[in-house]
Order: C-alpha cells, then sequence, then structure tokens
C-alpha cells in the first residue's frame, strides 16, 4: 500500500470540507432570514422626532442666540424624566433656568401630548420608553452636529426642514 504524503492529506482535508459546504442545502426561508429587523426610530418615530425638533425650532427663531448647547441639556433633562418614569422611580427637578425652561416646556409638552396626557393626542398615545428612545437619539443627534458644524450645527441642521 502507498503512503501518502503530507500535502496531499491536507489537499484531501481541504476537498472534503468544500463538499461537505457544497452538498449542504440551506434554505432560502432559514428561520433567521425570517427574523425581523427593527425599524430605525428614525423611521418609526419621525413625526414624534419631527414635532420635538419643531418646538426647538420655534424657540430659537424667537430666541436666536440659543445654541446646541441649551437643546443638549433640554434633551438630557426630558430623557431623565421620562426615563424616572419608565423605571417607576420619582422625577428630580430638573434644574434649568433661563432659555433652557422655556425650551424644556416646549419639549415636555410634545412629549406629553405624545404620550396622550396632553389636551391633544399627536398621533396615537406611545410609551415612555418609546420617548425616552426618542430623546436619546435627539441627543446624539445635538452632539454628532454640534462636533462636525459649531455652537449651533444642530439648529441650523435642523432650521432647513421645519417651517
Amino acid at each position: 500500500m502507498r503512503q501518502l504524503g503530507p500535502s496531499v492529506a491536507l489537499h484531501g482535508a481541504r476537498v472534503g470540507f468544500l463538499l461537505s459546504r457544497a452538498c449542504s442545502f440551506e434554505s432560502p426561508f432559514d428561520e433567521a432570514a425570517l427574523q425581523f429587523e427593527p425599524m430605525p426610530i428614525e423611521q418609526e418615530f419621525e413625526a414624534v422626532l419631527k414635532d420635538v425638533e419643531t418646538s426647538v425650532v420655534a424657540t430659537w427663531r424667537k430666541y436666536p442666540e440659543m445654541t446646541d448647547h441649551v437643546v443638549l441639556r433640554v434633551y438630557e433633562a426630558a430623557y431623565a424624566v421620562y426615563r424616572a418614569e419608565q423605571r417607576g422611580q420619582a422625577v428630580k427637578p430638573h434644574g434649568l433656568t433661563g432659555l433652557d425652561v422655556i425650551v424644556f416646556e416646549g419639549v415636555h409638552a410634545i412629549c406629553e401630548e405624545w404620550l396622550g396626557r396632553g389636551q391633544r393626542a399627536l398621533g396615537g398615545p406611545i410609551s415612555a420608553e418609546e420617548i425616552v428612545a426618542c430623546l436619546r437619539r435627539l441627543t446624539r443627534s445635538v452632539k454628532g452636529h454640534t462636533e462636525r458644524a459649531g455652537r449651533q450645527g444642530y439648529l441650523n441642521f435642523v432650521g432647513h426642514f421645519v417651517r
């Protein structure tokens, strides 16, 4: 009987691997393929995001000295309010002053409307968890636009989309 060298053995193993891959059949209806990808928050809650940003831009147009830093503090304060609510904890005072309070009141009013607690329902109530997710996304947006375009980068960006 003839002995095969190490290169032939390695080659044989590789052929075996390739044959096993070629002969295995995977259904195009694999269960993993049927799993739904979650819709990006920008699409799922576009109306909520737009309403919050519209409130912020309306205030900015009244107070053009407003900066992204004000918006960031407001979004973070609103996030803390609804995150505490989501967890069933007591809501701590936000500690905002001046222009921050004016912006916060607008953002808070819009969030309350979307939660179904305001005088008018804005498209059906959503949960505090969903408001938290929207505020988290808005916070990331402010940080990114401020980093790229400066003190009013976010406001200038969203101002182009709000009448």
